[in-house]
């Protein structure tokens, strides 16, 4: 359900009217803010969800995934975590999160993983997938899932 481009660090060629020496130009995007993601996908949690307290009594296997955008910039320049996203961070944070919180539904469960996320400065948008396996419709049907978008404000 993400999808990624990798045209955002490509080089390309766009007429140029104005330049008097050559009809085209190269332009290098790399000159501009690197914006990209992380993915981390198939983050595997345990939650109490579910509408009635029968399916929130016991914890349920709940399937994250995650999409976090934000500027690469100085992680490209530096080659170090420091100005990275330590993935790992962020998956033990899901999972506590998740863990901790009781929810009847998905929706909210998701809200829950984005403001987690989101409290890391750096990422400026995160995109949320939830699954859930529910018993009650086992053999119908592989899984349910929410998917929700959210970001700092400019």
């Amino acid at each position: 359900f993400f999808r990624s481009t990798v045209a955002d660090t490509a080089e390309f060629t766009k007429p140029n009217r104005l330049d008097t020496g050559s009809e085209f130009r190269t332009f290098s995007r790399r000159s501009r803010k690197l914006a990209g993601h992380i993915v981390i996908e198939g983050i595997e949690c345990r939650a109490r969800i579910g509408v009635s307290e029968q399916e929130r009594a016991q914890y349920q296997p709940l399937e994250v995934t995650v999409l976090l955008h934000y500027s690469m910039d100085a992680a490209i320049n530096t080659d170090s975590l420091e100005f990275s996203i330590d993935y790992e961070t962020v998956v033990r944070s899901i999972q506590d999160e998740v863990a901790q919180k009781e929810c009847s539904l998905l929706e909210t469960m998701a809200g829950h993983v984005c403001d987690v996320v989101l409290r890391n400065p750096q990422v400026e948008k995160v995109e949320v997938e939830v699954r859930k396996f529910p018993k009650s419709l086992q053999g119908e049907i592989r899984r349910v899932a929410v998917h929700l978008a959210r970001g700092h404000l400019s």
